[in-house]
């Protein structure tokens, strides 16, 4: 699955979501997509991705900006130990409360 060359406006309502990727474990790429809000005061999200599983997902020259997270990872998004799963680089943050925000269970491979 791709997700190219996108604009996402997020809404500033709590929890609001402008993508949010669950149990996609098929080898996803997501890249030169814009996620933009319009304040960073309530806890709205840019982008979500939780449980991906071990193929190799990316998430690659991204924007993300005036968001509370801009990027949240949830649950498992590789097996342990491994080099496989997701991988996010190249993106570019501006103006966010997160950027990256990992919650306790969530794994990002080395990039």
């Amino acid at each position: 699955m791709e997700i190219t060359s996108n604009y996402f406006h997020i809404l500033p309502i709590h929890n609001y979501r402008g993508l949010y990727l669950d149990n996609v474990n098929n080898g996803f790429h997501i890249e030169a997509n814009t996620f933009e809000g319009d304040y960073i005061q309530n806890a709205n999200y840019g982008l979500v991705i939780e449980k991906t599983g071990a193929n190799i997902n990316l998430v690659y020259n991204n924007r993300f900006s005036n968001l509370y997270y801009a990027t949240s990872l949830q649950d498992q998004n590789r097996i342990p130990n491994s080099y496989d799963g997701l991988c996010i680089k190249c993106n570019d943050f501006d103006h966010n409360y997160f950027d990256i925000f990992p919650s306790a269970l969530a794994s990002l491979s080395e990039a």
